[in-house]
This record gives C-alpha cells, sequence and structure tokens, in this order.
C-alpha cells in the first residue's frame, strides 16, 4: 500500500512543480505581484498549499534519496544532486524573499540583490530541470532518445526562462 501511495504522492509533487508553481514563478516575475491580490482562497489553493506540499514532499525525497554523485558522475545524475539542493536552497531563500517583501524592509542592497538574483536562477534553473522530472515521472520521455529531446526541451527553457528572468530583476532593481 505505502509504494501505491508513494506513486501518487511522487506524481503530485511532479505535477505541482509545473502547474500552479511553475505557472506562479512565471506570474510573479511578469507581474511582480503574488497571487495575493486574487484573494486569500485563491491563494491558498493555487500558491501556498502546493508550495507547501512541494517543498514537504521535497525534502522528504531529498532525505530519501542517496548521494551518489562521487560514484557515478552522468550528466544526469549531477542534475538530479542540484535538483535535490537547488529545491533546499529555495526553501531557506524563499522564506528570506518572502521577508523582505512584506515587511517592506527591501532596501537595494548588493547583497540582497544578490541574494534575491540567486533565488531568480535558482528557481529558474530548478523547474526547468524538474521539466525533465516530470517528463520521465509521467511516462512522456521513455527511452533514451525521447529522454536526449526532454533534457534538450528542458535546457532550452532555461535559457530562455532564464533570459527572461534576469530581465525582469534588473528591471525590478532598476
Amino acid at each position: 500500500m505505502e509504494k501505491k501511495i508513494q506513486f501518487y504522492l511522487r506524481r503530485l509533487h511532479g505535477i505541482t512543480g509545473i502547474f500552479p508553481l511553475g505557472y506562479f514563478l512565471f506570474f510573479h516575475l511578469k507581474e511582480g505581484d503574488s497571487f495575493s491580490s486574487r484573494g486569500l482562497i485563491f491563494s491558498l489553493v493555487f500558491l501556498w498549499i502546493p508550495l507547501l506540499f512541494h517543498s514537504l514532499y521535497g525534502l522528504y525525497i531529498t532525505y530519501e534519496g542517496g548521494m551518489n554523485l562521487c560514484c557515478y558522475r552522468h550528466l544526469r545524475n549531477i542534475m538530479y544532486f542540484l535538483q535535490r539542493w537547488s529545491g533546499i536552497f529555495l526553501i531557506i531563500f524563499l522564506g528570506y524573499h518572502i521577508y523582505l517583501m512584506k515587511s517592506m524592509t527591501y532596501s537595494n542592497l548588493p547583497l540582497e540583490n544578490f541574494l534575491l538574483f540567486s533565488i531568480v536562477v535558482v528557481s529558474i534553473f530548478h523547474f526547468s530541470n524538474g521539466i525533465f522530472g516530470f517528463l520521465v515521472d509521467y511516462g512522456i520521455t521513455v527511452g533514451e532518445k525521447a529522454q536526449s529531446v526532454g533534457v534538450l526541451i528542458s535546457f532550452i527553457f532555461f535559457i530562455l526562462f532564464g533570459i527572461y528572468g534576469v530581465i525582469k530583476f534588473f528591471n525590478f532593481v532598476g
């Protein structure tokens, strides 16, 4: 029974990373706003509950998964490692980001700008690399050739979305 629950929780983890969280990342960079303007229920359903689930279950996956980077230095193994650590980074620094923006203490200092820039780039990496994991988990990319295409798609998405995110970041900091 537990393996069946794990199967569905992993699928839910993947889908919440794509939508609504991936959509929110794009929306947040585009509008510079959160979902709070759309009401509490909308915010809870489409941001806070998925973010809480995705973060906590992601920590569980990180804890459960073995780190074998020393033994296998394949690209996908390195990307798996970076996916887990970028998630941990995001959990920590999203708290910082939320604190800065909600407390209105953003002061445009170089360290704050560096941290916010890091959040933007790491968020886009985590989302883009998560696209590959989503494609594999949902059986969309089965086989070596299909997974090569999936890697290419996630890499192109990272480059394009990364350029967009960096431009939006520099527009924000002025």
